[in-house]
């Protein structure tokens, strides 16, 4: 069995163009940047950046020209798809899956989850962490969390 199927996460280097085909479908193509550690012979660290052409079709496309920008950290689905050009082969990945990189989210998520454990290492009682801890959800500014009626315990 075959499978040609790429995940990549990377920066866009260039801004979405769209273009509509003859046949009225949408296609957007932009270039992303993938960079690839490794050691060289010499023992030495060295990183190559790699670009990427990328190329959206149909919905594919409409999403990539609402979600991409220049400089935005994308996480992308697609297969490679290869055509004979005047400069020889063109290679490229025709992506069916656009998403945000939600690095920023997950680290301030483990930032979030390494402040609970501080609160309820610090407190005595099971009661007061679970306080300490609403009070730090519903204080945080975060405007999609309301607080519940609740009555704070007693400790």
């Amino acid at each position: 069995m075959d499978v040609n199927r790429v995940w990549l996460c990377g920066i866009v280097e260039t801004d979405p163009t769209l273009t509509t085909l003859g046949s009225g479908t949408e296609f957007t193509s932009f270039i992303i940047q993938v960079k690839e550690s490794f050691v060289d012979r010499f023992g030495k660290r060295k990183t190559k950046k790699n670009m990427i052409d990328v190329e959206c079709l149909g919905k594919t496309s409409h999403i990539a020209m609402t979600k991409i920008k220049k400089g935005k950290r994308v996480w992308l689905e697609g297969y490679l798809r290869q055509d004979l050009c005047k400069k020889g082969v063109d290679i490229r990945v025709r992506a069916y899956s656009i998403q945000d990189d939600l690095s920023d989210s997950n680290m301030a998520h483990l930032e979030g989850l390494k402040q609970a454990c501080e609160i309820v290492k610090n407190c005595l009682t099971t009661h007061r962490a679970v306080d300490e801890l609403e009070d730090l959800i519903y204080n945080s500014g975060v405007p999609d969390v309301q607080q519940p009626g609740r009555v704070p315990r007693k400790t």
